[in-house]
């Protein structure tokens, strides 16, 4: 479906017919289709995008409007990949979740990012709607961890979760590595960094999404650190020199009775004991009632 107009006058119709207006309405028309996607998604986020959707959200050939780039903790490189994983979790957990697109059986394009390699798995949609009547706004969001030179990040090898021996974790040093900012472009290139393109149509608030985003990273760099560094390591651990004195106080502890010495040596006391009587029949017979009775008169 199409929308013409016409203009009819004396005179061919100039510039600010031709161009300016026209943009203003196409301005016009776009907004109206924004508000439309994201009335819809609101009420279900689980909707189905058709290839039209697709094509208007990212417009195809054009590049993305923002290009965010977060740097990380050089201590965290080595766990990017189980970061990027947990990222993908938090990024569509609520309380401010983005949205994984899903299509119709018919939709034959898909959204996806320009750099070669990334997965549609790595894109999703952020719908900036105002219940109040304000102004609306949708972002296609794609994901992808960076080396220093541009292209992306690919590990041959993944570590496992294991206790570094001698390497400990103290509470300032977790609070450093889980340290996050946008990275602009000023001092030293890192290794790699989280990366995020950004295509708007309509209103969006940059601020907010650019928050948004790196919450979501602080909480991705926690749940890598629990599972590789805190998880692995054991609750408590006990010193040599406090195995020394509780093997001591053991020692002490233990009573005479109980030391195999003494238990012989009770032993054979008792089988004297035993010969003794067993040898004397007097003794080891017992008086009766009137053999007592005999004794005290």
């Amino acid at each position: 479906m199409a929308v013409a107009m016409k203009v009819f006058g004396i005179q061919q119709a100039g510039k600010n017919i031709r161009e300016d207006l026209m943009a203003v309405l196409q301005k016009k028309l776009d907004d109206k289709v924004v508000e439309v996607i994201s009335m819809m998604l609101q009420r279900n986020s689980r909707c189905k995008l058709s290839t039209e959707d697709v094509l208007f959200l990212q417009r195809p050939g054009l590049p993305a409007d923002y290009t965010l780039q977060f740097a990380v903790h050089p201590a965290t490189i080595q766990y990017m990949q189980a970061v990027a994983f947990y990222l993908r979790q938090n990024m569509v957990t609520p309380p401010d979740p983005l949205i994984t697109p899903n299509y119709t059986s018919t939709t034959t394009t898909r959204f996806k990012d320009q750099e070669e390699g990334n997965c549609e798995n790595d894109v999703f949609i952020y719908n900036n709607f105002n219940s109040r009547g304000g102004h609306k706004g949708l972002a296609c969001i794609s994901l992808a961890i960076v080396a220093s030179s541009g292209g992306l990040v690919r590990h041959s090898t993944y570590p496992k979760p294991a206790v570094v021996q001698g390497v400990g974790l103290g509470l300032h040093e977790l609070e450093e590595m889980l340290q996050t900012e946008v990275f602009r472009g000023e001092g030293a290139v890192p290794e790699a960094l989280v990366a995020f393109r950004v295509w708007e149509q309509g209103r969006v608030d940059i601020d907010a999404i650019t928050k948004l985003l790196q919450c979501s990273i602080k909480h991705a760099l926690w749940d890598a650190i629990l599972e590789y560094r805190m998880l692995p390591a054991p609750v408590a651990e006990r010193r040599e020199g406090e195995e020394q004195e509780q093997e001591q106080e053991q020692e002490l502890a233990t009573p005479l009775q109980d030391s195999p010495q003494s238990k012989l040596d009770l032993g054979g006391l008792q089988a004297a004991a035993f010969s003794l009587l067993s040898s004397s029949p007097e003794m080891a017979r017992k008086p009766s009632l009137p053999e007592i009775g005999r004794a005290h008169v």
